[in-house]
């Protein structure tokens, strides 16, 4: 990889990282949804898994793990499996 596209690559990652924080700081996600996809039309899932593992690295918690938080609060649900990762398009689909 070269230099130029190690540094987009950064640069992306570095957004994606502020759409999972704001979906961890509890803001809408549709509004975040929408964000997103104004930014960006393709995304490598490892560009995904980079930002939450530098974020995570940092201390913050991830949308996901809210998420889980509060399916384990509500008594979770049949075939729960606490080691699953969650997307956000798993806990709420598009309509």
């Amino acid at each position: 990889m070269g230099k130029d596209k190690i540094m987009e690559h950064n640069t992306r990652v570095e957004q994606i990282k502020t759409y999972l924080e704001r979906l961890s700081a509890g803001e809408e996600l549709e509004k975040v949804r929408a964000d997103f996809a104004k930014e960006f039309k393709e995304v490598d899932p490892a560009e995904i898994m980079q930002a939450e593992q530098e974020l995570l690295q940092g201390g913050t918690p991830l949308f996901h793990d809210f998420i889980l938080s509060k399916r384990e609060k509500a008594g979770g649900y049949r075939g729960f499996n606490r080691n699953h990762r969650t997307s956000a398009a798993d806990v709420y689909p598009r309509k």
